[in-house]
């Protein structure tokens, strides 16, 4: 094996290994990038760095209101629902719906956010 790897070794060996695993081999010799391309590749992952950190911010708080609104559902909402039963009833967190919705949809939409995460780790 060549002391460095050279593309032309990469191109004719089916696999690579780095850091303990195999990653196959390109088929095409990469574009080589710019390093003003690079640059530019850096700050917009220093401003999506800071996206992430904003998202985990609201996450906390998007789990905080689920919370609340889930505890309000199993220990209030049959009083409420019932005693809204007679009355017309202004509010859709008394409808028969509203809530089981909001809080399965956001159930489903947190594993589709962990699927995606998972896959980019």
């Amino acid at each position: 094996m060549p002391s460095r790897l050279s593309a032309a070794y990469l191109m004719a060996s089916a696999f690579f290994c780095y850091n303990g695993r195999r990653y196959p081999t390109p088929k095409k010799a990469m574009k080589k990038e710019s390093i003003e391309d690079i640059e530019a590749l850096l700050v917009q992952c220093e401003k999506d760095l800071q996206q992430l950190k904003t998202i985990h911010q609201c996450f906390q708080q998007i789990e905080a209101n689920r919370k609340r609104l889930d505890q309000y559902y199993t220990r209030q909402y049959l009083q409420d629902f019932e005693a809204a039963k007679d009355i017309d009833n202004p509010y859709r967190a008394l409808d028969e719906d509203s809530i089981w919705h909001v809080l399965g949809d956001q159930y489903r939409q947190k594993i589709k956010l962990l699927k995606a995460i998972s896959k980019s780790i």
